[in-house]
């Protein structure tokens, strides 16, 4: 599979539009604009667990096509669901305090590009490789 595997941050843009729009304070938004977070994608069938070090360590295990209760790496409360359009797309729905984000994560050879949208509002990350 294309995500499995270790990388690292590499660009963004809009990151701190986005964090503003979900209700990140400056400091915080300071601290994560900074930050350099590694992520690790590993599955076992259609479970997956996603592994972030950085600014806070996180980790997340779902089920692919089955929503769950998460929390965010900013501490929201959210209900999640992923679905694998491809072995190279996988779409994540987040929804909280009515409000809808959608992150799609796309796979490029060794580059992965998470696409974020929240009310119009578009934020690019984009990780390596390691």
């Amino acid at each position: 599979m294309s995500f499995f595997g270790k990388w690292k941050l590499t660009t963004q843009e809009n990151f701190d539009e986005y964090m503003k729009a979900i209700g990140v304070g400056m400091a915080n938004r300071m601290l994560a604009k900074a930050a350099t977070p590694q992520v690790e994608y590993s599955a076992d069938g259609d479970n997956w667990t996603v592994v972030t070090t950085g600014l806070r360590d996180t980790t997340v295990k779902f089920k692919v096509g089955v929503e769950q209760d998460d929390e965010t790496a900013d501490g929201r409360k959210v209900k999640t669901v992923y679905h694998l359009e491809s072995p190279t797309k996988l779409v994540q729905k987040e929804k909280w305090d009515g409000k809808e984000a959608t992150l799609v994560r796309e796979v490029h050879g060794d580059e992965l590009k998470v696409t974020i949208t929240l009310d119009g509002l578009v934020c690019t990350r984009n990780y390596k490789r390691v």
